[in-house]
Parts: C-alpha cells; sequence; structure tokens
C-alpha cells in the first residue's frame, strides 16, 4: 500500500499546487514524504510551495540529498542563505516577516521607523519644497507628451468605432492610409534564399472544432513556417504547447514536444529554439534551448547565465536570439527580486554582458537580426511606461550603452511587445491605453541606424486585443495574434497593402514567436 499510498498523496499535493490551495498542497505533500522519504518530485514540490524558510531549506537539503547535482535546489538554498546572512549584518532590514519582538515583525518596524522619518521631514517643511518641484517636473513631462497621447487616443477610438469586423468605408481608408505610409516608410526588401527546414517530430493532428473565420486563410506567396505556442490552458494560461505553423498548411499546426513554453525563437536554420520553459512541479520557468533536428536529444538548460556576470541573477526569462543564434538577449532579476534589468549572452564565449544600467524595471527586449540593437519596454520609479533603444554599435560608457528613447507618452500609454524588422529599419509594438490595458492595438516605429523617425504608424487597431507581432523574413508582412473570439488566433497583415489573412482557427490560443523561411 505505500506506494500507492504516497504516489496518491503526491498528486493530490500537486493538483493543490495547480489550483493555488497551497495550504492543502503542503499538507498533501508532507504526508507524501512521509510516506515515501525518496520520493524527488515530492521534496521538489514541497520546497516551492511552503513559506517558513527553515521548512524550504530542510525540503531543498532533501531534493539535493536524493539528487546532488540539482542546481535549481542549490540556488534556492544559495539565495536563503544570502537572505540569512543580509539579516544577521543588518539586524533591522532582515526578513520581514521575522519577528524583531514578540508581537512585532522587522517588517511592521522597519514601516514604524520609515513613518517616523517622514513625519520628521514634513515637520520641517521639506515635503512642501518636494511635493512643488515634482509638480513642476511632471507638468513639462505632460506638455512634451500631450500630443502624441492625444493622437494614439484618437486612432483608438476611431479603430474601436469602425471595427475590423464590419470594414466600414472609415476602416477603408485607414488601412490604405497605412499601406501608404508604410510604403514610404519601409525600404524595398531583400527576399531571403530559402533554406530547406530539418524534419519535424512526430506531429499531432491540427484539426480541431472550427470557430468561425473572420479572414480568409494566407495566399500561397505568404510562406515560411511560424514558430510559436499554443494549445489548450492545462496548467498556465501564459505557457502552452511548442508548435510550428507551417503557412502552406491552411493553419494546421505541428507539436514538436511535451515542455509548456513561451517566447520562442529560433535560429535561421531552424535547427535550434529557443523558449522560456515553465515547470509545473516547481512553479518557476528558465531558458531553455532544444534541437529541432534531433527529437532524442532533451533541451538545454542555458544555467551558465546565471554565474557569468558580477551581478546576482536569480531569474532568466523573456528570451529571444539574434538570427544566427548566437546571442541572446533576456531579462534578469537578482537575488532580491527588487530589479529586472536587460542582459546579453553569448553562446559562443558564455559570456553575459549587463545591458540596463538604471535602477528602472525592464521587461519583453527584442534584439536585431544582427545584435546592433535591443529594444525593451522600461518603467521607472513613477510608474512611466516606454520603449528604449540600447545602441551596441556606440561605443559603451561609464554610464553604460546609449540609449534612445522610442516612446514618450509615460503612463498613460502602455508599451509591449516589441519586434524589429530583419533590417532593424521598423520596430512594431503593442500599445494600449491604461484605462484598457487588455485592449492593445499595433503600432510600427520607422528607425534609421537606431534613431526613430517622427511619429508612429498603426497598423492593427481592431476593436479586439493585437500582441505578439513578428515580421515576416522579407519584411513584407506582420504575424500577430489578434483575440478574436473568446481565444487568440494568429493574424497575418499586407504591410504593402491592407489586406489580412488569418491562419489559425480553433477553440485554443496560439501566439507567433518566429518567423523563418
Amino acid at each position: 500500500m505505500g506506494d500507492d499510498y504516497a504516489s496518491d498523496l503526491l498528486q493530490r499535493g500537486l493538483t493543490a499546487m495547480d489550483v493555488g490551495d497551497n495550504e492543502a498542497a503542503v499538507d498533501y505533500l508532507s504526508q507524501a514524504v512521509e510516506a515515501d522519504p525518496d520520493s524527488l518530485e515530492g521534496w521538489e514540490a514541497l520546497a516551492n510551495v511552503v513559506d517558513d524558510p527553515d521548512e524550504k531549506e530542510a525540503a531543498l537539503n532533501q531534493v539535493l540529498r536524493l539528487d546532488p547535482g540539482h542546481k535549481q535546489a542549490e540556488k534556492e538554498l544559495n539565495k536563503i542563505e544570502k537572505k540569512r546572512k543580509r539579516a544577521e549584518a543588518n539586524p533591522i532590514r532582515g526578513d520581514g516577516n521575522e519577528e524583531w519582538v514578540p508581537g512585532i515583525k522587522r517588517r511592521e518596524l522597519r514601516i514604524a521607523i520609515i513613518g517616523l522619518g517622514i513625519f520628521t521631514v514634513v515637520v520641517f517643511g521639506a515635503a512642501f519644497a518636494l511635493i512643488s518641484s515634482v509638480n513642476q517636473r511632471e507638468a513639462q513631462f505632460q506638455a512634451e507628451v500631450a500630443a502624441q497621447e492625444t493622437r494614439v487616443a484618437q486612432v483608438t477610438e476611431t479603430s474601436v468605432a469602425a471595427g475590423i469586423a464590419s470594414q466600414t468605408a472609415e476602416y477603408q481608408a485607414q488601412l490604405d492610409a497605412t499601406a501608404t505610409q508604410l510604403v514610404l516608410t519601409t525600404a524595398t526588401p531583400t527576399p531571403t534564399e530559402t533554406p530547406n527546414l530539418p524534419p519535424t517530430f512526430t506531429p499531432t493532428a491540427g484539426a480541431t472544432e472550427m470557430i468561425t473565420r473572420l479572414f480568409e486563410l494566407p495566399p500561397a506567396e505568404v510562406t515560411g513556417t511560424i514558430y510559436g505556442w499554443g494549445g489548450p490552458t492545462i496548467v498556465s494560461r501564459e505557457y502552452l504547447e511548442l508548435r510550428t505553423y507551417p503557412l502552406a498548411s491552411d493553419g494546421a499546426y505541428t507539436q514538436l514536444n511535451d515542455d509548456l513554453v513561451k517566447n520562442v525563437s529560433v535560429n535561421e536554420s531552424a535547427t535550434v529554439a529557443t523558449y522560456q520553459r515553465y515547470f509545473t512541479s516547481q512553479s518557476l520557468a528558465a531558458i531553455y534551448q532544444v534541437n529541432l533536428v534531433d527529437p532524442e536529444v532533451l533541451p538545454t538548460d542555458l544555467d551558465f547565465i546565471y554565474t557569468s556576470t558580477s551581478d546576482s541573477i536569480f531569474t532568466a526569462f523573456d528570451p529571444q536570439t539574434t538570427r544566427d543564434g548566437n546571442k541572446i538577449v533576456f531579462i534578469g532579476q537578482d537575488i532580491t527580486e527588487e530589479r529586472t534589468g536587460v542582459y546579453m549572452a553569448d553562446l559562443t564565449t558564455n559570456e553575459v554582458v549587463v545591458i540596463s544600467r538604471d535602477a528602472a524595471q525592464y521587461r519583453q527586449p527584442t534584439i536585431s537580426d544582427d545584435g546592433s540593437y535591443i529594444a525593451a519596454v522600461r518603467e521607472d520609479e513613477a510608474g512611466r511606461v516606454d520603449l528604449v533603444l540600447f545602441d551596441l554599435t556606440q561605443p559603451l560608457t561609464e554610464s553604460g550603452f546609449v540609449t534612445v528613447d522610442l516612446t514618450i507618452d509615460g503612463e498613460s500609454i502602455i508599451e509591449a511587445y516589441p519586434r524589429f524588422s530583419p533590417d532593424a529599419g521598423l520596430l512594431a509594438y503593442s500599445a494600449a491605453a491604461s484605462a484598457t490595458p487588455n485592449n492593445h492595438e499595433i503600432f510600427i516605429i520607422g528607425l534609421s541606424n537606431g534613431q526613430p523617425a517622427p511619429g508612429n504608424i498603426p497598423v492593427a487597431t481592431a476593436p479586439y486585443d493585437e500582441i505578439w507581432p513578428v515580421f515576416s523574413p522579407d519584411g513584407n508582412y506582420l504575424a500577430y495574434s489578434g483575440r478574436v473570439t473568446d481565444t487568440y488566433d494568429i493574424l497575418i497583415r499586407d504591410l504593402s497593402g491592407n489586406d489580412i489573412y488569418q491562419l489559425t482557427e480553433d477553440e485554443s490560443s496560439n501566439f507567433p514567436g518566429d518567423w523563418i523561411n
């Protein structure tokens, strides 16, 4: 009975974790490892779900007992040890949940001290001078962005009123105008040679129940394969199956492995895919690569990125590679979980370079095909969200890489999912008004040697959410995910005209990561 009993408790604990019932998960998992002390999966899950540092440390030590080379357990133990040393070095700043004296936690003591300091500042009148200075700076900032904010809001209002499904005369005129702008902004692309695609893994049938199609399938001249993620939501709404979507397959897909992934990018020869992989038993993600040619080769953890820089990178996510696959840009979070910065890893040397060097929080970086430019979403301490570009062609200075502001609309517009065109002459991104954060539209910025052209061009402004833009290899088309029903489908916009095509149509969501010929 012992093995079956322990296995049943383990499954109950994992199920409780998946639905967010941590109290029940701890109860089941504790019984599971008591019944089977050599259950590696049980100790891993228990270490992930318990809150008490001592209990977590004990569970992690059991993981290392069973698997001495377990890298994640070592990282977690190092994190606990660093927090303990910080607490010993600065007893007031230590663990916020630990009691300083009976009945008073350290976090409460810090809050009381901070409150006393603020009260003192108010007494001496410094706060009034500070508020006045901030108001003056804010007024100057609002004056700078007023014109751009008004124009984006007008585009949003007009698009919602028109609606892409109705294809009214007003919306058609907007598409025509957009096509003209893109022709003027975009240099004539040079078609790339189509390499032979590697053999795929055993395909999973993609014939699901058909949903009402809003647009026609892409025509024969739209070629290549989109690599992305999609499928039914099993554990997480963000992480889905690794899939390929051949343009010539009428929307059918191939599932490549059993990993749950997002942020997929592929090298030009389509031999290696890089993605963010999710582990259900530990509720954490890491950057992995998989061999697309040989299905027998297991995915590889790029663990060197955690030790190749003086920064204490504890978690890495949001990866994207250059077209040759030699460099990866990603977001790294430090051991204190207080800062997220932009980093670039060179896979030929295992060197990691710190790209962002300020106190802002960064997310969703993208790198140009040749590695010359990096763009990312930046959120400053005041909560203003904008796009910035790092120019890697310029010499590195004491303060870091040369940066260029691509948008300056602050907290009124929330930018997301930037992506370079193959020649780095365009940058596509999604943007949503802060009042409607789940209704993104897609815009394009023209670039010349990393410098933005005035204004931006709306290319996808339907009344539904539009995210994750990806350029075709020749730069003539833009794939993205649109929530045309209750789920997201992959749509394709002809940048030289006004046509929109629909690649997928099923009951699950699908997202593009990369487009390879």
